[in-house]
């Protein structure tokens, strides 16, 4: 464990020790990296038997029983809505040190405010459809 922590580190170092001139080049390999594993997961997790079931409990909110609740139950419950908060800052906030001090990189008179939209309204799309992977294997066990 020790190892691959340095190694990790080694790695990060010499991603980012020429600041922005190297980290532009990074870019290019871990951005579309996840999104291929998520989609192979989600393509696999959908050939699964019974993956249906778990989507049904994703999107529908079916209970392992087969009953529902109903929409103004499920979305009055404060527990499901700080579980959606928790969940956004906490994939959100995994870059937030690196895109602080990239952000003195951007001219004067940049839009901040539209591209922190973009980066919050993509991160939520990306975890809209990640859910498919893991609610896709969850109906594969359930069964």
């Amino acid at each position: 464990m020790w190892l691959c922590a340095v190694v990790t580190w080694i790695v990060v170092y010499f991603c980012i020790f020429k600041g922005v001139k190297s980290s532009s080049y990074v870019v290019w390999v871990t951005v579309p990296l996840p999104v291929v594993f998520i989609f192979i997961m989600v393509m696999k997790g959908l050939t699964l038997e019974n993956s249906d079931q778990g989507i049904r409990m994703y999107l529908l909110g079916e209970k392992p029983d087969g009953t529902y609740d109903d929409a103004a139950t499920i979305l009055s419950n404060p527990s499901m809505w700080s579980e959606a908060c928790a969940q956004i800052f906490f994939s959100i906030g995994v870059c937030m040190g690196v895109m602080t001090s990239y952000a003195s990189y951007n001219p004067v008179n940049q839009d901040i405010i539209g591209s922190a939209c973009q980066v919050a309204f993509g991160n939520s799309l990306f975890s809209f459809f990640a859910g498919f992977a893991v609610f896709s294997t969850v109906g594969f066990v359930q069964a």
